[in-house]
């Protein structure tokens, strides 16, 4: 269960993050768009290099499930917040 919830929480995480970030920066929509999904995309990847690199086999586990996770978020993400006008 704990896996479950960590998988949750770092994808949807790193895109409110990058979200958040973007519109307190009053940046377009179109970077606005990209700061979300760098910010999101990006620390995915680096928390699995590091979670192989340095931590027990076990703690890539939840990082794996959130990459799948992620990429259904961002699709969503793209469909719903990042509409063109």
């Amino acid at each position: 269960m704990p896996y479950i919830v960590a998988a949750l929480i770092l994808p949807i995480l790193g895109f409110v993050t990058g979200y958040v970030i973007s519109r307190v920066m009053r940046l377009q929509n179109k970077e606005d768009v990209s700061i979300t999904f760098a910010v999101a995309l990006r620390n995915t990847n680096a928390a699995l290099v590091l979670a192989i690199g340095f931590l027990p086999e076990l703690a890539a586990l939840p990082i794996i499930f959130s990459i799948v996770i992620q990429q259904t978020l961002a699709a969503i993400m793209g469909k719903l917040l990042f509409k063109e006008n």
